[in-house]
C-alpha cells in the first residue's frame, strides 16, 4: 500500500522516524548540524499519512528498494 507523492513547495523538512540515519546523505546531515530536507520535484514513497492531535498532517516516507532503511 502507498502512492507516489511530489514535493510542491520550496522544500519540506523531516524528522527521522527510525533514528540513527543510516544513509551517507542524511548521516553527513546530521554532522553538519542541517535539517532533513525534501526538495521541490522530488518523488518520494509514502506508505502511511497521518494526522496529529493539531491537525498537522504527517506523510510517512519509505523507500522500499536501495535505500538504507531510513523512515
Amino acid at each position: 500500500m502507498g502512492l507516489w507523492v511530489e514535493v510542491s513547495m520550496p522544500y519540506i523538512d523531516m524528522l527521522l522516524d527510525n533514528p540513527p540515519a543510516r544513509s551517507p546523505g542524511l548521516q553527513d546531515r546530521q554532522k553538519l548540524g542541517l535539517p532533513y530536507r525534501l526538495y521541490y520535484s522530488q518523488i518520494v514513497w509514502v506508505d502511511q499519512v497521518e494526522t496529529d492531535s493539531q491537525g498537522q498532517v504527517w506523510y510517512r516516507v519509505n523507500e522500499k528498494y536501495g535505500s538504507y532503511g531510513d523512515i
